[in-house]
């Protein structure tokens, strides 16, 4: 289950300073990284289910180009949305009683989360819209955690398992992040 926007919150305060743009945005998408890593699918689930793909992420916010209005905000998303995209699911950290012939596991997810989160475009709009009320947040740094965290609770991941033999039939079954 994923920690509070203020854990993040927290977590982002507790980054070094630095001078050196590669090192700051990289220890950014770890935070970012180490926190969305933590969701599980549903209920049932446990984290593991998915992980950032940190290597996509880091090159895209490091081209962005330095301004001083919101309009940071747009190509923010759209490096979150392509790095969550290009990022890893890993099957088997859901249990479903009616997967008896994958042992109650969703073996059968695929492991690319484009293919198996459901709404990566619908999460990508809550970024934005989150986004777009840093500026003016009293708390700006909680207010940037409340939005990924906000997005990473829209993530629906379509779990698969196998139901009892014969035949092995798959049993897709969408959960909603925790």
């Amino acid at each position: 289950m994923l920690v509070s926007a203020a854990d993040l919150k927290t977590a982002f305060l507790a980054l070094s300073p630095t001078t050196n743009s590669t090192e700051g945005v990289t220890a950014f998408v770890g935070v970012v990284a180490n926190f969305m890593d933590q969701v599980q699918a549903g209920p049932t689930g446990t984290p593991g289910i998915f992980t950032l793909n940190q290597s996509v992420m880091i090159p895209l916010i490091l081209a962005m180009p330095p301004v001083s209005d919101d309009s940071w905000i747009s190509n923010f998303v759209s490096a979150w949305q392509t790095s969550v995209s290009a990022s890893t699911i890993t099957p088997g950290t859901v249990t479903e009683s009616v997967w008896v012939g994958s042992g109650g596991l969703d073996i059968a997810t695929l492991p690319s989360a484009a293919t198996t989160i459901t709404t990566i475009a619908a999460a990508a709009a809550t970024l934005e819209s989150g986004l777009n009320l840093v500026g003016a947040a009293s708390d700006q740094t909680l207010q940037l955690a409340t939005a990924i965290r906000d997005a990473t609770l829209a993530f629906v991941f379509n779990c698969i398992g196998l139901a009892a033999p014969p035949p092995l039939t798959p049993i897709p079954i969408p959960l909603s992040a925790e």
